[in-house]
């Protein structure tokens, strides 16, 4: 589970990021939503964080690069999250199911 500010700056994460991706705590605070994923598939995250504003959510699967080089393909599901005013103030990104 993770989320995005809207300038797509990785702001939360959970435990299992770090065992699926291979990076510790400290390079994952430096890394945007698009350093995971390889970049033949960046024009598919393009596609998915629109839909996502179009929409309210999407489901993507998209090949992510670990830190070993390894490559996995991988679903995301995510939601916009909505701060009390109800701006949008960020994304939510979980693996589907």
């Amino acid at each position: 589970f993770t989320v995005y500010d809207t300038d797509g700056n990785l702001v939360w994460w959970n435990d299992r990021l770090s065992e699926v991706t291979g990076y510790d705590d400290d390079t994952l605070a430096d890394l945007g939503a698009a350093a995971f994923v390889r970049e033949r598939d960046h024009h598919r995250l393009r596609e998915f964080i629109e839909e996502i504003e179009a929409s309210g959510g999407s489901t993507v699967t998209v090949e992510i690069e670990t830190a070993e080089g390894d490559r996995i393909p991988y679903e995301l599901y995510a939601d916009e999250l909505r701060g009390a005013s109800g701006s949008i103030i960020g994304e939510s990104a979980s693996p589907g199911t």
